[in-house]
């Protein structure tokens, strides 16, 4: 082999390296994009379930317009979330995209709130975990209507 054909082949097999290496680096970015999106994805589907709970008149076993009924994660299982699931915590519940918990207060668990609290009164957050890809979803969820729910997710942190 000639000399040129030798650089050749070396600079062929740096670049089908540095095209893996790229490859690798880019399908794990999109693995935390994609648990981030499915993340938020739950949360909001949990969020949407609380809030027909919520409104589910109390003779049928719903909160009767009042989402201070269900203040605590141990209600996850009255709004159908079987809690201590999916290799979770006890209080939380899980599958295969993270662990969610339901919380309460006056605002600032999912740092400034994206939506305002209704009335003055305490909102229920659920806060989503996955320690594989360091993903966190916060869920705010202020009143019974589909404008108060507020969003926030932070990827791989």
């Amino acid at each position: 082999m000639g000399q040129q054909q030798l650089l050749l082949l070396v600079l062929t097999i740096v670049l089908v390296g540095l095209a893996v290496v790229i490859g690798i680096n880019a399908f794990g970015e999109n693995t935390v994009k994609s648990n981030a999106d499915a993340m938020l994805n739950d949360a909001l589907r949990m969020a949407s379930d609380i809030q027909a709970w919520a409104i589910k008149p109390e003779l049928v076993g719903g909160g009767g317009g009042d989402l201070s009924a269900l203040n605590s994660t141990a209600y996850l299982n009255d709004v159908g979330y079987q809690i201590g699931t999916g290799g979770c915590a006890a209080s939380e519940y899980g599958n295969l995209n993270g662990c969610y918990e339901l919380g309460s207060g006056s605002g600032g668990l999912c740092g400034a709130d994206p939506v305002p609290p209704v009335d003055g009164g305490e909102d229920l957050f659920i806060l989503g975990r996955n320690e594989n890809t360091g993903n966190r979803v916060c869920i705010l969820i202020s009143g019974t209507k589909a404008a108060n729910i507020g969003t926030a997710v932070l990827y791989g942190t």
